[in-house]
């Protein structure tokens, strides 16, 4: 194993710790596609001031079309990068200008695979004449990357954009649409992978020599180093080459495991990501608590930074409303655009996270239809969870609530005939119950695919919720553990578990 050598420059520029990175889908929304150039901008220029590092996502169908002038592929038809066109204004110029104008890093994410979904406008005969080049999945192609040919083509394409482009880095997106490796092959085919990333290391310092500049790689994996296993991702030897400098850790988790990854390097910078779009089943729009629970877990898990995935040009609330009334978006149809009224204050500072009132949950199943693999799925979530006679469940809490003002236990069962009996870390409690509906918490065999789908049933109150039954138990003063907390549910019949909650108030 030859370790990549890196510059001091370089190295330098590596420990510039980052606390708060935001990945921003520049073309995502309906709304930004209908903007005219100026209100684009001032729409999608309106992330929060605690951001010190920006990845754009704008690469879309970068490998077959570009978004930019290429020698390499033809340009992508579309509406809105034509408006941009035709004012002679180059989006990517326009937003590393702005990010660096502010003083902050300014990014560029790369998918390795992508689902096309205009090849109407922007057709793609690669796919007609070389089937072989790809793996077919859930009504779409995936790049596969065991494929010389498919490598040696991104790596071109991602070469040429950073030499076209001042970014500060190249961000690998390998977790946006798997599998990117022959499916039961993953793990065996790992060295494919880690020869494109070696490759792509080796080239962007040449391009780094060559220009008096540092261009820093980083890749998003998923939550777990087996989740990177399973889909064909050796970090292991990634990080002992020296082969990235920043990994983003999942997106759709709250549980994510920063521990194993920061045993294996104290250099790598490490992104413990929450994306609120296509989020965790059953928590499309937290409460600022349970954001506030999921960003403090990751930095006391050992993460530099938090990331906020899939921004969508969520402006203030008023900023919205505005440009909602505006452009005349529905709800109800396909243009509606969903914003975050979150107070990202203190975001980036653990001891600010650590006096405010939060919510730590357990993750569920489902949502997410575009992967065949590990990452993004959540398929070995703990909810929800039929428990029959005897079972437990695993709850992460980053603090000692014996220490707060209040701390109250929330389990949601589905419809409960006989209550259970549950312990905490050992400890019966005591509960109060009620009925109650989660409108997320649905009857539906297959829950809806998190992000769109959902956010139009909460926005005209669709109602597909089942009937349950909600236990809490006041814990105020019983200690918990900075890390995995038991609860283990007795029943005599079988309860179907949905949610798991801890309430902790500061103030």
């Amino acid at each position: 194993m030859k370790k990549i050598v890196l510059s001091q420059a370089h190295l330098d520029k590596r420990k510039q710790k980052k606390r708060f990175v935001l990945r921003d889908d520049i073309f995502c929304t309906i709304l930004q596609q209908k903007m005219c150039v100026k209100d684009y901008f001032d729409f999608s220029f309106s992330f929060p001031d605690e951001v010190d590092k920006v990845i754009i996502d704008g690469m879309y169908s970068g490998d077959w079309y570009s978004v930019y002038e290429s020698e390499i592929l033809p340009l992508r038809q579309n509406p809105m990068l034509a408006r941009f066109r035709d004012a002679g204004i180059d989006i990517f110029d326009e937003w590393i200008k702005h990010v660096h104008g502010r003083q902050k890093e300014c990014w560029l994410t790369y998918r390795i695979s992508e689902v096309d979904v205009d090849e109407d406008i922007n057709p793609l005969p690669i796919k007609e004449e070389h089937p072989e080049w790809f793996i077919p999945a859930f009504g779409f192609t995936m790049n596969n990357m065991a494929v010389p040919e498919i490598r040696e083509h991104k790596l071109k394409v991602a070469l040429e954009v950073m030499r076209k482009y001042a970014f500060d880095g190249l961000d690998i997106d390998f977790e946006r649409h798997t599998p990117i490796l022959p499916v039961g092959e993953q793990w065996e085919k790992r060295e494919c992978v880690t020869e494109f990333i070696r490759e792509l290391r080796t080239e962007l310092l040449k391009i780094g020599k060559e220009e008096g500049r540092v261009i820093m790689l980083s890749a998003r994996v998923p939550d777990c180093l087996d989740g990177c296993h399973q889909d064909g991702l050796d970090v292991e030897k990634w990080i002992k080459e020296d082969l990235v400098d920043c990994l983003t850790l999942g997106s759709r988790s709250f549980d994510v495991k920063v521990e194993e990854f920061r045993k294996l390097s104290k250099d790598v910078q490490l992104y413990a990501c929450y994306e609120p779009y296509h989020t965790v089943d059953g928590y499309f729009a937290p409460s600022l608590e349970a954001l506030r629970g999921i960003w403090y877990s990751h930095l006391q898990r050992g993460a530099d930074a938090v990331e906020y995935f899939n921004w969508l040009g969520q402006g203030k609330k008023e900023m919205v409303a505005h440009y909602v009334n505006l452009y005349g978006m529905d709800p109800k149809k396909e243009d509606y655009a969903q914003f975050g009224s979150e107070d990202f204050t203190g975001v980036n500072d653990k001891e600010f996270l650590e006096k405010q009132d939060k919510a730590y949950v357990i993750d569920r199943k489902g949502g997410y239809p575009w992967g065949i693999g590990y990452g993004n799925l959540n398929a070995d979530r703990q909810l929800p969870r039929v428990i029959e006679n005897d079972d437990e469940v695993r709850l992460y809490v980053a603090e000692n609530v014996k220490k707060a003002k209040r701390a109250t236990l929330k389990l949601l069962f589905e419809e409960l005939s006989q209550i259970p009996e549950v312990y905490f870390n050992g400890q019966k409690l005591s509960f109060l119950s009620q009925p109650h509906r989660d409108m997320q918490v649905t009857a539906e065999k297959v829950p809806p695919i998190s992000g769109h789908p959902v956010s139009v049933r909460l926005a005209y109150g669709e109602d597909h919720s089942k009937s349950c039954t909600m236990l809490e138990a006041d814990l105020t003063g019983i200690e918990t553990k900075i890390g995995y907390n038991i609860i283990r549910v007795l029943t005599k019949m079988p309860v179907s578990l949905e949610k798991v909650e801890l309430e902790v108030k500061r103030k």
